[in-house]
């Protein structure tokens, strides 16, 4: 083979070589990239989502998540972490587009989109920016940062995580202290008024003679009162049965009290009310009927 061609043939193999090494570079997955692995839990101090021209603020202090936008509330404490745990484990992978024309088509656009913004304590810029979009395959979504025109792939932020709205960030307990934290529960009722109180372990009631497994069942039927959804915390007490409550308690525990109140009932749930959280929905009515036929019970002789 004379030397022109055979130098030739090595630079057009060369080429191949080339070409096949970059379409397989192409189609195997990028060196996964964690935009907040530096980020320690404890500095991760606020969330934002927008969405549907919908704005959600999750804020934490002193341990606590509290929703601040588009109500102020206590926040569901494990929705919270999960969200956070996601966003601190995102991983991107392979690149999927660069092309505007085609953000639609993964839903991460602006119209579209969950956009995201990470705040730590030491910034008032976000740590992060952007927009999640559609599920992917294998629990993966797309993903675009702000200001970017690359498209990933992106686990460790499922879908379900994003589709999530404020009510469902709400804290849906009652007594918005943990079991551990609750020191003492003051009731009043049709049958009168009577308090438990926390002591050594054991639940001692004072202004009624109560066993203490009727004491305990009291507290567990308290402590179990969950919203099952929110109304307006505007609307009218007496339309909600508020005024004159089916029950009404406090409960006192962790530096703080809050007023609970249980109206009247409406198509097989009850309202309720947590005061100082300006929370009222609705509660279980079998859930409510369980804790006033507690407190309607004969006191023990």
């Amino acid at each position: 083979m004379k030397p022109k061609i055979l130098l030739a043939t090595i630079l057009a193999a060369a080429a191949l070589a080339a070409a096949a090494a970059l379409l397989f570079w192409r189609e195997q997955p990028a060196e996964p990239s964690r935009p907040l692995a530096k980020l320690a839990a404890p500095d991760l101090a606020r969330i934002e989502l927008d969405r549907d021209n919908a704005h959600i603020a999750l804020e934490r202090a002193g341990g606590r998540w509290r929703l601040t936008a588009p109500v102020q509330d206590e926040a569901d404490g494990e929705a919270a972490d999960d969200l956070a745990r996601g966003l601190r484990g995102l991983s991107l992978g392979s690149e999927v587009s660069r092309d505007p024309a085609g953000y639609a088509a993964y839903e991460v656009n602006e119209a579209s989109a969950t956009r995201i913004r990470v705040f730590s304590r030491t910034s008032a810029a976000p740590v992060l920016d952007a927009f999640f979009g559609k599920a992917a395959f294998g629990g993966s979504v797309y993903y675009r940062p702000n200001r970017e025109a690359a498209v990933f792939l992106a686990e460790g932020v499922p879908a379900s995580l994003l589709g999530r709205d404020a009510q469902d960030l709400r804290a849906k307990a009652l007594v918005p202290m943990s079991l551990g934290e609750l020191e003492r529960l003051e009731f009043s009722s049709k049958t009168g008024r009577f308090a438990l109180t926390r002591s050594s372990g054991a639940w001692t009631a004072s202004g009624r003679n109560l066993s203490t497994d009727q004491a305990e069942a009291l507290v567990l039927a308290a402590t179990s009162l969950r919203f099952l959804s929110f109304t307006p915390a505007d609307a009218p007490a007496a339309k909600m049965g508020l005024d004159r409550p089916a029950a009404d308690l406090v409960a006192v525990g962790g530096g703080r009290s809050e007023r609970i109140r249980i109206g009247r009932e409406e198509s097989g749930r009850r309202y309720a009310e947590v005061a100082g959280r300006h929370a009222v929905g609705f509660i279980s009515k079998y859930d409510a009927d369980g804790l006033l036929k507690l407190l309607s019970a004969r006191p023990r002789p």
